[in-house]
C-alpha cells in the first residue's frame, strides 16, 4: 500500500513538476544537455521519457523518440507535443529492435537507472555499447552520499528502489563497455538532494 500511494504521488505531473522542485528548490540539469550537444542533425531516443521535461532542453533535433511505461506521462506528452511532427511517443518498455531500428545519435536516461535492477541495467547499457552511430548518451539519478543524510532519505524514499552512490553507477557503466567522459554533480536549490550525471561514449 505505502509504494502504491508512493507511486501516485510521484507520478502526479502536478506534484513532480510543480510541488516538489518548490520545497526541494529546483533543479537545473543544464549541463547534463549541454554536454550532449544535440543539434539538428541528431536522432534523440529518451529511454524513460516521463511527462517531456527534456523537450524544453533539446532545442533543435532531427528526430525525437520518447519511451515510457506512464500513461499519465505520455499522455500529457501528446497533449503537449503532439503536433511536432518529429516527435514519436511510445507508452512501452524500449527493446533492443527499437534502438537498431531508430538508430539514434544521442540518447537520453534522465532519471532511469535507479528504477531498473543492476541486471536491466547492465542489459539497456550493453545495448547502447553495441550502437555504431551512437555517438553520445547521458544518465541522471539520484545518488547517496556519505554523510547527506537528507539526500540519502530522499534517495531512500524515491519511487526507484535501485538508488546507489557514484560508484555504483559508474561500475553499471564500465561493466557494459561504455567510456564515462563527463561526470556532473547537481544538487537541488536546498542543497537537500543530490544528482548524478554520466556523460557516455563508446
Amino acid at each position: 500500500m505505502v509504494r502504491q500511494v508512493k507511486e501516485w504521488l510521484l507520478g502526479n505531473y502536478w506534484l513532480y513538476n510543480w510541488i516538489r522542485p518548490l520545497v526541494l528548490g529546483g533543479f537545473d540539469f543544464s549541463r547534463c544537455y549541454q554536454w550532449l550537444e544535440v543539434g539538428p542533425e541528431d536522432v534523440v531516443v529518451d529511454i524513460g521519457c516521463g511527462f517531456g521535461q527534456s523537450l524544453t532542453q533539446l532545442g533543435a533535433f532531427q528526430a525525437y523518440h520518447g519511451f515510457d511505461i506512464d500513461a499519465r506521462a505520455i499522455s500529457h506528452c501528446r497533449q503537449k507535443f503532439g503536433g511536432d511532427g518529429r516527435i514519436t511517443l511510445y507508452q512501452r518498455n524500449l527493446t533492443q529492435q527499437d534502438l537498431e531500428s531508430i538508430r539514434p545519435t544521442k540518447v537520453l536516461m534522465m532519471g532511469l537507472l535507479h528504477h531498473l535492477t543492476p541486471e536491466q541495467a547492465l542489459q539497456l547499457l550493453g545495448w547502447l555499447s553495441q550502437l555504431p552511430g551512437l555517438r553520445k548518451s547521458v544518465t541522471q539519478d539520484p545518488v547517496y552520499l556519505p554523510g547527506k543524510w537528507i539526500n540519502n532519505l530522499i534517495g531512500r524514499l524515491d519511487r526507484g528502489r535501485f538508488v546507489q552512490d557514484q560508484r555504483g553507477y559508474e561500475r553499471l557503466v564500465e561493466l557494459a563497455g561504455l567510456s564515462i567522459q563527463q561526470r556532473i554533480h547537481c544538487a537541488s536549490g536546498t542543497g537537500w538532494a543530490h544528482y548524478f550525471c554520466l556523460g557516455l561514449g563508446k
